[in-house]
């Protein structure tokens, strides 16, 4: 029984046309996910964290103060939490870090350029700037403790 002509196989030669085509697209398609640029929101979203920390940090502190060169803010922590006492919260170098009582730290933004805290009437206003230059600005409410 012959095979009709419409139903043949995959011939030798289709295949390695088909092996050259990958060949050659493989190459290419690497260098072009290697060339494509991604967009990262990581500082944006970094400093977008920083400001909701500060904002909930500061709902529960008194006596909010900031340093004369407007680099620093110090404030006292609520007597029931497990670190009770005066943190502070400033700039060191690029980094923006928070120590309790001026003992150890942590660090909360990594690679900024200058942090500013300016009092309002009704809070406080954060000024980053980051390391390509962008500024992000933040107004905090404080409330008054009763």
């Amino acid at each position: 029984m012959a095979i009709p002509p419409s139903e043949h196989g995959f011939t030798f030669i289709s295949l390695l046309l088909g092996l050259t085509f990958l060949a050659i697209a493989f190459p290419l398609l690497a260098h072009t996910l290697k060339t494509a640029k991604h967009d990262s929101y990581y500082e944006e979203l970094s400093i977008q964290q920083f400001f909701s920390v500060l904002r909930i940090e500061l709902a529960q502190a008194s006596n909010v103060h900031i340093d004369s060169d407007k680099r620093k803010i110090s404030y006292k922590l609520p007597d029931d939490s497990e670190t009770a006492g005066v943190a502070m919260i400033g700039q060191y170098e690029d980094l923006i870090r928070r120590q309790v009582d001026n003992l150890g730290h942590e660090i909360y933004l990594r690679g900024i350029q200058t942090v500013q805290f300016e009092r309002l009437s009704y809070g406080l206003k954060v000024l980053i700037v980051g390391k390509g230059g962008e500024d992000y600005s933040k107004v905090i409410v404080l409330h008054e403790k009763q």
